[in-house]
């Protein structure tokens, strides 16, 4: 044969497929035609299926976080998750997982008290913990040095200038005190003015006397009595000097006595020491924040850490401050009670060089000038350094008499932020110098708050001076109603080395010597929160609308860092991100990093030094993946499943109801993959037609719903409704191509009873009647438990399980969360159940017209076959939603490792549902019983 021949038989064969596939095309409309009721229910079940899938799937699109990196064995510490606002993850954090200690020190604000209460409604959480970070006060205070070493015992009159030097960063940054001050030392009698308060006033030698006069202003001073007796004012007064604009500059008068003991002034007058002690001024800088007490109390014991007066309650109101007179020192003031620390972490020492010199009479005292030449050539004795944490005594103020403590001055308030830290080629780190804190001070300085001499350091962070008006209100001021201890915090013994925690002072490494926080505001270390208020307080006030720095929280039902406690954890940060926005970090499993930090010299003396800092390496981190809920597109998958059911009944019946039809085609010639081609290309025209109809549908809803269904997902329910006809067609298809003709053209005769004989009950004649048909029976039901185990499983979710069930599946650990769009779609597979239900029964009562027909017959009254059919219904329901309640229940109880009571009554409850609704698919056969000609069957029979 020539290559001409074979074209030739080539072309003959595929003219006779050509006029072939036209038939087969040709029978299918045909039988659409003559069936259109049948046509337009299955077309409406692929629409409902493939537009419900390219929707809800299409919503499922969203934002998750995906957890990266492994957790380290035995570090739980208090918390387990951190929240924050958006933008405060710095970049090193994001590339290398650092966060640096007291890492909190310099954010403030940003999350709000509607989002902290988002937080807490979430299932899973069991403590959110939120903290205020509102900044530092620096009050003023004196911490005492003695200078009796400095006493010329021999000299009548004397003056000793008291010179402050400040040293830090362990010694190696020393800064001398612009402030130099007076000590005058007469062993002349002084009289000692008592009561000052009176324009006229007793002295201590029980004599009243007028007003004094110094620098032309009238005071009451002490009175020295010269040698002839006369009695002469010691002036307190001078000419201002330094940023301080304190007007004394001999701050100490002091009278040395025949037996060697120093007298000196105090407020309940004269009292004699046998050492001569000075008070310095110092600036005492302290953090202030504002925390939920309850919360803090589970999360770290903060009231379990108290050691004097009493902690702190959940709502302490501010009250209006007021003198002991009634009066107040600024319009609307407001006092808020206080939780202090006892204790503060400062890096600094002050000592004193003292110089003395002899004065003849008070004319050289008052010459302040004079004064500092005449000491300029002594020798100075510096004596050692006192620790400048001696003058911080936090004390309880029990009165409400005593309205203003020195340590609780909030009038001026400093923020200091963040640092900004760059990584160099080497690996080491180094922070960026900024200019030193002393700039940002109020021009001329503050008595509230004296500029700390070490704020003239180079600054690191930032700094915003007098937000106290913006952040506080009206609060001016803090009363001490307890004072902590923060050693004594509760606090996971593996975490004790991490610098997460928040009281947690941080302290560097670098030339054998440990370094910590000064009274530098702006300085590369900070101070931990050592001031604690009501977060109530701060929020009553109104003055900032998210006042919240983090939340700090800990996950219920996490017993370590084994794979269901951390899913529980990446579980939780979920749903944080997802309802609030803001950043969240698991930090489970962080441990110390210790790091090399470059850090520049200083302006008094620090030399460039390469510190060891112990920052923290997260354990995990998280990042947001756009991703699909797996759980949802198995619920999704549901509805496909169902569907496959549904049309699977439907073309089975079909092809029953075809046999004489397609048994002609078979004696006509018909072979077998045409009779199959016929029997699936029908379906599957109705699955082009309902993917069409349905990537339609999909857009519209969408846009109806505001939900993003993308033209791609639409386009995917074409080749889903085709899919989900072949695969329902192929079962049937195969049974009638492979049937012989002969047993198609065979008639099936009437059972009126039914297998098994003669039934008592038409109960149990309805029983008989599914066992008829077990293959169609078992359709009908397993639709139905498909769509009832997937109501159930939700539900339960929701009702037992609080929203979310966490648990382990095959060895890993996983979640599983309901949302709106899976209850959407568990209604919708059990609609679609429902639906099948309703099908199974029209396709048996029209299918067994002739038998109700022969019953109407003998007797049965239309009620009787309509409760017959009722049964049928009923059981089949009873079937499905049983089983299938007691799937989902058994699902959900398995994964989850507990079975609540409530999982119990949920699975009775959404069982009873369902029979309930079978109920509705009864309506359909029911009416089609009624509308059947018994005389034309009767006949026929």
């Amino acid at each position: 044969m020539g290559i001409g021949g074979l074209l030739g038989k080539i072309g003959l064969a595929l003219s006779q497929c050509k006029r072939q596939d036209g038939r087969v095309l040709r029978v299918i409309l045909s039988h659409l035609r003559r069936r259109p009721g049948r046509a337009s229910a299955l077309l409406l079940g692929m629409v409902v299926a493939t537009t419900g899938f390219a929707v809800l799937t299409g919503s499922t699109a969203t934002s998750r976080l995906q957890v990266t990196g492994t957790v380290e064995r035995n570090s739980r510490g208090a918390y387990d998750v951190l929240v924050r606002p958006q933008g405060t993850v710095t970049e090193l954090e994001r590339s290398r997982g650092l966060v640096q200690p007291n890492f909190l020190g310099g954010q403030y604000g940003g999350i709000t008290a509607a989002q902290l209460a988002t937080v807490r409604q979430l299932a899973g959480v069991e403590v959110a913990a939120p903290i205020a970070m509102l900044g530092q006060v620096f009050n003023p205070a004196w911490t005492g040095a003695d200078i009796t070493a400095a006493v010329d015992p021999t000299l009548t009159r004397q003056i000793i200038e008291v010179s402050p030097r400040w040293r830090a960063d362990a010694g190696l940054s020393n800064a001398d005190d612009s402030l130099v001050d007076y000590v005058y030392l007469t062993k002349r009698p002084v009289i000692w003015p008592v009561g000052r308060s009176s324009r006229d006033g007793a002295y201590s030698d029980g004599k009243t006397r007028p007003l004094t006069t110094c620098d032309g202003a009238q005071g009451r001073d002490p009175i020295e009595v010269q040698e002839d007796g006369s009695e002469s004012p010691i002036c307190l007064t001078g000419p201002k000097h330094d940023s301080q604009e304190r007007l004394r500059f001999i701050y100490a008068i002091v009278h040395l006595d025949g037996d060697g003991r120093f007298w000196q002034d105090t407020i309940d007058g004269p009292r004699s020491q046998e050492r001569l002690r000075v008070f310095i001024p110092v600036s005492i800088p302290q953090l202030v924040a504002a925390i939920d007490p309850q919360a803090e109390a589970r999360l770290v014991g903060l009231d379990r850490a108290v050691i004097d007066g009493r902690y702190l309650n959940p709502d302490e109101p501010a009250e209006p401050m007021r003198y002991s007179d009634g009066s107040s020192p600024v319009d609307g003031a407001m006092l808020a009670n206080a939780l202090y620390a006892n204790r503060l972490p400062l890096d600094e020492q002050v000592a004193l060089q003292t110089r003395g010199v002899a004065v003849t009479g008070l004319a050289e005292v008052a010459d302040r000038a004079g004064l500092a030449a005449a000491v300029a050539g002594k020798t100075a004795i510096v004596r050692d350094y006192g620790e400048v944490t001696e003058a911080y005594t936090p004390a309880v103020w029990a009165t409400p008499a005593v309205d203003l403590n020195p340590w609780s001055d909030l009038r001026l308030l400093m923020q200091s932020g963040p640092l900004t830290v760059t990584e160099l080629p080497s690996g080491e780190l180094a922070p960026q110098a900024l200019a030193p804190a002393a700039n940002s001070w109020p021009e001329g300085g503050s008595w509230l708050a004296p500029v700390p001499v070490l704020a003239g350091d180079v600054g690191f962070r930032k700094s915003v001076v007098d937000l106290r008006s913006a952040l506080l209100g009206k609060i001016v001021a803090t009363r001490t109603v307890g004072v902590f201890d923060p050693t004594k915090l509760a606090a996971d013994a593996n975490l004790g080395r991490v610098p997460l925690e928040t009281y947690r002072a941080a302290t560097a490494a670098a030339q054998g010597r440990t370094l910590s926080a000064n009274t530098n505001p702006s300085g590369y270390l900070t101070m931990p929160p050592s001031v604690l208020l009501a977060l109530d307080t701060i929020l009553a006030n109104d003055a900032v609308a998210d006042p919240i720095s983090a939340i700090r929280v800990r996950v219920a039902g996490v017993a370590g860092v084994d794979p269901v406690s951390n899913e529980r954890v990446r579980l939780v940060a979920e749903q944080i991100a997802a309802q609030t926005g803001l950043a969240v970090d698991i930090v489970v499993g962080s441990s110390p990093a210790p790091q090399r930090v470059r850090l520049p010299g200083g302006n008094f003396g620090r030399p460039p030094l390469l510190l060891t800092e112990e920052w923290t390496r997260k354990g995990v981190s998280l990042a947001i993946i756009e991703a699909v809920d797996r759980k949802s597109a198995m619920l999704f998958g549901l509805i496909l499943v169902v569907c496959v059911l549904f049309l699977a009944n439907a073309v089975t019946a079909a092809v029953s109801e075809r046999r004489r039809e397609l048994a002609i085609l078979a004696c006509l010639g018909w072979s077998p993959g045409r009779i199959a081609a016929a029997v699936t290309g029908e379906v599957s025209l109705l699955g082009l037609l309902a993917g069409v109809c349905g990537g339609g549908a999909a857009l519209g809803l969408g846009a109806l719903l505001d939900l993003e269904v993308p033209f791609g997902r639409a386009a995917l329910a074409v080749p889903v409704a085709v899919g989900l006809a072949v695969i329902a067609a192929l079962v049937p298809a195969w049974q009638a191509a492979r049937a012989h003709p002969r047993s198609l053209l065979e008639r099936a005769t009437a059972d009126v009873g039914g297998r098994g004989g003669r039934h008592r009950s038409i109960a149990a004649m309805a029983l008989g009647n599914l066992r008829r048909n077990p293959a169609r029976t078992a359709v009908a039901a397993l639709a139905l438990l498909v769509g009832t185990a997937g109501l159930t499983g939700v539900v339960a979710v929701n009702r037992a399980f609080h929203g979310s069930i966490t648990g382990s599946l095959l060895g890993d650990a996983v979640s599983v969360q309901v949302r709106a769009v899976d209850t959407v779609a568990v209604v919708v597979t059990l609609l679609l159940g429902l639906g099948t239900l309703a099908d199974v029964l029209y396709l048996n009562v029209t299918q067994r017209s002739s038998e109700f027909a022969v019953l109407q017959a003998i007797g049965w009254s239309a009620g009787s076959v309509n409760r017959l059919i009722a049964y049928e219904g009923l059981a089949i329901g009873l079937l499905g939603a049983v089983s299938g309640a007691l799937v989902g229940v058994a699902a959900a109880a398995w994964l989850a490792r507990e079975t609540p009571g409530a999982l119990l009554w949920v699975s009775a409850a959404v069982a009873l549902t369902a029979v309930m609704a079978t109920t509705a698919a009864l309506v359909a056969p029911a009416l089609a019983q009624r509308r059947l000609p018994i005389s034309t069957l009767l006949a026929q029979e």
